[in-house]
């Protein structure tokens, strides 16, 4: 299985992007429970040494995702995650639960300083967050 690599990242830094935030979902699969939104911000400029072995959560077996977890921790310039609990779910529907949780993960990364705002400058970089 090859590595990942930044190379899409990377192409948006030098379009001017200052920051990327990729964003992933859990649990819309369930048909019970809560969902989670989970976003990470890079610098695609200066993302620094990308965690070996670092990829797809579904793709690692769990004590593997445990070992990188602290590891893409430390890499990230920050990282939040957005929940939605399963009466949420249940009583406004999952798609927009979905949207819920991403905006809650939105607002942790907002208060803990990440300027979405600004970064948002560069239309290619719209289109990714």
């Amino acid at each position: 299985m090859k590595d990942p690599t930044l190379r899409h990242e990377r192409a948006l830094g030098r379009q001017g992007a200052r920051l990327i935030i990729g964003v992933d979902e859990v649990g819309r699969g369930a048909l019970a429970g809560p969902v989670a939104v989970g976003m990470c911000v890079i610098d695609p400029v200066r993302p620094g040494k990308f965690p070996a072995g670092l990829r797809d959560s579904k793709l690692l077996a769990e004590a593997r995702r445990e070992q990188l977890a602290p590891l893409a921790s430390a890499w990230a310039r920050a990282s939040a995650v957005g929940l939605a609990s399963a009466a949420e779910v249940d009583e406004l529907g999952i798609i927009f639960c979905l949207g819920l949780a991403g905006a809650r993960a939105l607002s942790t990364l907002l208060a803990a300083g990440v300027d979405v705002e600004e970064q948002c400058s560069c239309s290619t970089a719209i289109t990714t967050i």
